[in-house]
């Protein structure tokens, strides 16, 4: 189904999880992996990763707090999938990055994390926080 995806714009519908918070978040990330060009051997690519690192961390962090502030029930799992996903994304900025295959693997697998993650852990949880809210503050 990715593969198909061709337009930033049409990701970002696909992704979209109606909590503003997170969209906005997943819609810098997906700007930051479109960026990455694994056809590029220069040292973008290594800047690149090191940033979708960084950025990826804070995003983790603020979804965790949203987990916590909101009793998400499954934020230990859900902890358990961001951390496995850094240990992952880590292992590429140890890796030479001046391979092509390399750069494909890693923009590969951001691509499937960003796809995966979100439409699976991630529209769980935005549709336990939409519901919480509803439930807590009467309808939107």
């Amino acid at each position: 189904m990715t593969e198909l995806i061709a337009d930033r714009n049409q990701w970002m519908a696909l992704l979209r999880l109606e909590v503003p918070v997170i969209d906005e978040q997943h819609n810098h990330l997906l700007g930051l992996v479109c960026g990455f060009d694994p056809a590029d051997p220069s040292d973008k690519a290594r800047l690149l990763l090191m940033e979708i690192l960084r950025y990826t961390r804070e995003h983790f962090r603020m979804e965790e707090e949203l987990m916590t502030e909101a009793g998400y029930p499954h934020l230990a799992g859900h902890r358990n999938l961001h951390d496995d996903l850094l240990k992952e994304a880590v292992r590429f900025a140890v890796r030479d990055l001046s391979s092509r295959l390399v750069r494909q693997e890693f923009h590969d697998f951001l691509r499937d994390w960003l796809t995966n993650h979100v439409l699976q852990a991630d529209r769980a949880l935005a549709d336990f926080l939409r519901e919480s809210r509803g439930s807590s503050h009467g309808a939107a």
